[in-house]
This record gives C-alpha cells, structure tokens and sequence, in this order.
C-alpha cells in the first residue's frame, strides 16, 4: 500500500481545513458558557466573538430539536482561522493558506486539551476532518473534471459531460467519508477577492465512537483520519492533475 503520509501537490489546493468534535455534554453547561471558556482559553489568538443565529432559538428548543444539536451558536476568530462551539459541537476551521498538518494538529489538539480541562464532556460521539480542496481551471466546464480520475454514466448518457454533482459516503478503513464533487464552481480564494471558476472536491473523514481512552490516544486516532483523507485524496486525482500541480514528498 502508498504511504501517502509526507505526500503533498507543490500548488496547494486546499482552500479550507476542518476538524470538528461532537460529544455530549453536562447539562449544566449551557453552550454560551462554553463559549466563554473558550473564549477566555483564547482571547490574544481569536479576539474577535460573534454570536451566531443559532443563538437566538431558545435553550430549550434547542435541546429538544435534533436539527439544532450541531449547530455552533458562537464564534471567535483570527488570524485565518476560527473555533466555533455549539451545544454539542466544537470546530476548529482554517482558510487558505493552509501551512501543513503538523501545524494544524497542533491547533486541534490544543484545542482538544482545552476542551478535557474545562471537563464538562462527558462522552466523545465522533472526530472528522474535512478538507474542501479547489482545483482552479481558466478552461470552461467540462474540462474541471479532467483533474480527478472520474468517470459516471447514466444509460448512454456520460455524466462527467454535464454539470453533474456528485455526493458520496465511501468506507475507508475506521472512517466514513462523506465526498462531494461539484465542477463549474465560483469560488473566492484567498487573497484574492474576486471569484475564480473551477472544481470543489471536498472530502468529510468521519470516525465515530464510542472511543477507548479518547483523551489519551487522541493523537493515533487523529492521524488515522489524516491518513484515510490523504489517501482518498491522491487515489481520486488524476494523472494530468499530479503532473500540472506537481507532486512534493
């Protein structure tokens, strides 16, 4: 098997990185007092705090609609990246430029020891990354395909010749992975402004629980996930794409 561990495209194509926790929680510990926690954890990094919409809906409506449950209800952010913590939910998302994943890990697991000192979790239900990646292309659709290795018919019909999104749930090893391809996509990436025309190929690597010793072995279980998105990311691309963004070990 291709370790694709040290194995990264010399034109970076991610334009956002994304590592969420989801846990419950004592009931105590409304989400807005959690946010403040974090808040205080990370004031010089993350000054800036937002209430989101979510907020607004009653505790008590929130608790007793699921749609509600993963929700972040408050924000802080800075310096490209931003912590978003809900009533079950905490995320720790990151934009373009994205530095590599030692550095990111190093985010996510102190974020990680925050939220174990704070002890109001009780229980760890599920870890995932996400990685939106966006291939630029000067070209019309359909050349935005040309940089995955994808092919779909439909009867006679080539899907791959039409605006078509795709969205999937493969199993890799202990992770599901929720992937979604959307060609002649507008995207403004970073610094620029102005929207620029390619193909969004997103990648969510989900590892559900229960976990054993999750604040122990956080680390592993981190890595694994990491590595089942690489390798889902390199097996899709095609030969055209490692050889016009170029590959880096």
């Amino acid at each position: 098997m291709t370790d694709y561990k040290d194995l990264k495209l010399k034109t970076d194509p991610i334009v956002e990185a994304l590592f969420e926790i989801r846990f419950r929680k004592s009931d105590a510990m409304p989400s807005s007092a959690l946010a403040g926690l974090v808040f205080s954890a990370y004031r010089e990094q993350y000054p800036h705090f937002e209430n989101l919409p979510a907020s607004n809906v009653p505790q008590e409506v929130r608790d007793r609609d699921e749609s509600f449950h993963y929700k972040a209800t408050h924000r802080i952010s800075g310096d490209g990246y931003a912590i978003s913590v809900g009533d079950r939910v905490c995320s720790l998302s990151g934009r373009r430029p994205y530095k590599h994943w030692e550095d990111f890990k190093e985010r996510i697991l102190g974020l990680i020891e925050a939220l174990k000192q704070f002890n109001v979790i009780e229980v760890v239900d599920r870890i995932s990354l996400r990685y939106i990646n966006f291939f630029e292309s000067e070209e019309v659709f359909p050349d935005h395909y040309k940089y995955i290795d994808f092919s779909c018919n439909l009867a006679s019909k080539k899907l791959e010749e039409y605006p078509t999104t795709v969205k999937t749930q493969i199993p890799v090893g202990n992770c599901k992975n929720i992937i979604q391809i959307v060609p002649g996509a507008s995207v403004s990436v970073p610094p620029d402004v102005s929207e620029t025309n390619g193909l969004v190929f997103d990648i969510d690597s989900i590892m559900d629980g229960p976990f054993e010793d999750f604040w122990s072995k956080v680390d592993g279980y981190l890595d694994d996930i990491h590595r089942t998105e690489k390798q889902i990311f390199f097996e899709s691309l095609s030969e055209l794409a490692k050889e016009h963004f170029g590959l880096a070990e």
